[in-house]
């Protein structure tokens, strides 16, 4: 990926490889690139800061389809989420929730939580019940 979208600048292959996290894949170059078609080097490289471990690019796309002109969310929610999370779990915060209650529960879910964990959370308990069943979560719980 970094090759195909910066073939004469191993400089900036270079510089995106320095600051890539573990278990990041082509996926998450490919979306940035799709999304933000604009973005210079240093852009892209201040979004992959951001992002934690073993993001997926499906991460980059449903928060580009949410938060299409409005960057400083994206910057945001990238800052509070744990490794591991991938596009359903922004998918399923959207269906339920404002962007102040995206933030705040990505910032309670623990690392590797599926959308389908918020789901069937949502779907049974109220706004609180979420909120204490997140915090008391583990890793990886569906």
């Amino acid at each position: 990926s970094l090759a195909k979208h910066y073939p004469d600048e191993l400089w900036a292959v270079r510089e995106l490889l320095g600051v890539m996290k573990p278990g990041m894949d082509g996926s998450v170059i490919e979306s940035l690139k799709r999304n933000y078609k604009n973005f210079s080097v240093p852009d892209v490289k201040k979004l992959l800061l951001l992002m934690p471990a073993f993001t997926s690019g499906t991460v980059i796309d449903s928060l580009a389809k949410h938060y299409p002109d409005e960057l400083w969310a994206v910057r945001e929610l990238l800052g509070v989420m744990k490794p591991g999370m991938d596009g359903s779990v922004i998918e399923s915060l959207k269906r339920k929730y404002n962007y102040h209650g995206v933030k705040e529960f990505l910032g309670l879910m623990p690392p590797f939580t599926s959308g389908s964990a918020i789901d069937s959370l949502a779907k049974h308990y109220n706004i609180n019940g979420v909120r204490e069943l997140l915090s008391v979560m583990k890793p990886g719980m569906d």
